[in-house]
């Protein structure tokens, strides 16, 4: 009863959540939907990744898994500081 998922990728700090309200031991349920937003400067590079299933109030299991980030073109560096990089569609 009460099974809560929650993904996280700890050294970015981010994390989501989805929810069941039951779950019999020997059945599967596909969870499709987490959105996990990538900070714009982040690092490229191999994450660790967190599953962690709550369930029957106070039992949990995790899992760890990878995630790759490959670099992006959203931020630059500008005086020593990271700054976001605006993108204007125009004449």
């Amino acid at each position: 009863d009460d099974v809560k998922v929650t993904i996280s990728v700890p050294e970015l700090n981010i994390r989501d959540s989805e929810y069941l309200d039951q779950l019999d031991a020997d059945e599967k349920e596909t969870l499709e939907e987490f959105l996990l937003r990538i900070p714009n400067c982040s690092e490229p590079g191999v994450y660790d990744v967190e599953i962690n299933v709550e369930f029957d109030e106070f039992e949990s299991t995790t899992e760890t898994s990878q995630i790759t980030i490959h670099p992006g073109n959203h931020c630059s560096v500008y005086g020593g500081a990271e700054v976001e990089e605006e993108t204007s569609k125009g004449s």
